[in-house]
Formats: C-alpha cells, sequence, structure tokens
C-alpha cells in the first residue's frame, strides 16, 4: 500500500524519468542510436507507470554489462 503511493508520486515519476533520461543520453553518445530510440520509446509510456521505469533501468544495465561496454 506504501509502496504504491510512493510509486505513484509526482516526484517520484519525474525523479525515475530524470534517470531514464540520462541513461538514454549516455546511450545515444555511446552511438547506440537504434536502444537510445527504443529506451526514449518506452520512457514516453513509462510516464504513467513508474515501475516500468525501474525495470527498465535493471534490463539496460544487464544489457550494458552483458555488452562490455
Amino acid at each position: 500500500m506504501v509502496l504504491k503511493r510512493v510509486l505513484g508520486a509526482v516526484w517520484s515519476r519525474r525523479l525515475s524519468l530524470g534517470f531514464a533520461a540520462v541513461q538514454i543520453a549516455r546511450t545515444f553518445y555511446r552511438g547506440n542510436r537504434r536502444l537510445g530510440l527504443l529506451l526514449l520509446g518506452v520512457l514516453l509510456l513509462a510516464y504513467r507507470w513508474s515501475p516500468l521505469v525501474i525495470v527498465l533501468e535493471l534490463l539496460l544495465r544487464r544489457y550494458v554489462k552483458q555488452r562490455g561496454a
């Protein structure tokens, strides 16, 4: 109940979107344009559901770790 309230708060959404935007910028900077565009699309959808951004962050970190970048 409390977790749902925290993840649904406006400040929580904005904070998680800020972190995701930084990850997208880093992806573009590294030259991976296709992944950056995919993440941007997911980010736009995720604004309504904050836990999706958390899942996105975890998957992105795993992907980058596997590629060795």
